[in-house]
């Protein structure tokens, strides 16, 4: 997949023009389900995904359509040549009738021509599952409710953050030219579905030479040479919350980032097929 081909697949799903791939990624089985006007406004409000794979590549889709009529819109994609890319928008949405007028305002991708709309036919499935079906293409997209948090995250959250372990305490996941991945096997706690985990990354010298080299011409953040998060992982709702996060700088000494304390509710889905080689996906499959 060519770069230009990878920023106009984002262009797309932006505009809600989903590519095949993502249109039939669930049973689309009719239902008797009608909402409209308030009643599908009601249903609609909240987070919504879809997963699926472009070309071999994972692709996640998430929204969240709030009451006071804005949503939030992720697209992220994980390609083994391109790495991975990420396009948020904003914008804003109401209900009329079975349908919805989605209308796009800022979008992180300055090539993305803002503000551009585009109309919905909605059709509920169940309580968790709806079709989209974008008006302009006729493209069909099978989404599904986002996980919610319960009791035991809120439980989780509450505890002490544990210091990283030392260097012996540290297995290897990963390993590239850039640098490598690992996790803390010393203070990795799994309870339930729920597995708290330091993960680190390393970079490699040449890779924080180019950081360097970046950074002084302001291309670039400041270098590093590694980070260690501490997160909660849900492994079976594929939810994770970052608690701490420890950089090291090139000249070793290290600064400490506490996440913030607010909104404990609040995680973050991701991808299991794109996590199944990364910190997330590796922690949930080591057996306890």
């Amino acid at each position: 997949m060519k770069r230009l081909a990878f920023g106009l697949l984002f262009s797309l799903l932006a505009a809600g023009l989903a590519p095949d791939a993502i249109a039939e990624s669930a049973a689309t089985a009719s239902v008797d389900l009608v909402y409209r006007d308030r009643q599908l406004a009601s249903y609609i409000t909240g987070s919504w995904y879809v997963d699926s794979l472009d070309g071999g590549s994972p692709l996640s889709q998430d929204f969240t359509y709030a009451a006071d009529g804005t949503f939030i819109g992720v697209v992220k994609q994980t390609n083994p040549q391109l790495g991975s890319a990420a396009l948020e928008y904003r914008g804003t949405w109401l209900v009329d009738g079975e349908t919805i007028d989605g209308t796009v305002r800022r979008a992180s991708n300055p090539a993305i021509k803002v503000p551009f709309s585009e109309r919905f036919q909605i059709t509920p499935v169940d309580a968790d599952h709806l079709i989209s079906t974008a008006m302009s293409s006729g493209a069909r997209t099978v989404f599904s409710r986002s996980p919610e948090t319960t009791e035991d995250h809120l439980l989780r959250m509450k505890e002490a953050v544990p210091d990283p372990g030392g260097d012996d305490a540290w297995v290897e996941i990963a390993r590239s030219p850039a640098g490598s991945m690992s996790y803390d096997k010393r203070t990795l706690d799994r309870r339930g579905h729920i597995v708290g985990a330091w993960i680190r990354a390393v970079l490699s010298d040449a890779t924080v030479a180019e950081m360097e080299k970046q950074s002084s011409a302001g291309q670039h953040m400041p270098a590093f040479k590694a980070i260690r998060t501490y997160s909660l992982i849900d492994c079976q709702r594929n939810l994770t919350k970052v608690r701490q996060v420890r950089v090291t700088m090139p000249d070793g000494s290290d600064v400490t980032v506490n996440a913030p304390a607010g909104a404990p509710e609040r995680w973050t889905r991701f991808n299991p097929d794109m996590a199944q080689n990364s910190g997330p996906g590796t922690v949930c499959n080591v057996k306890p």
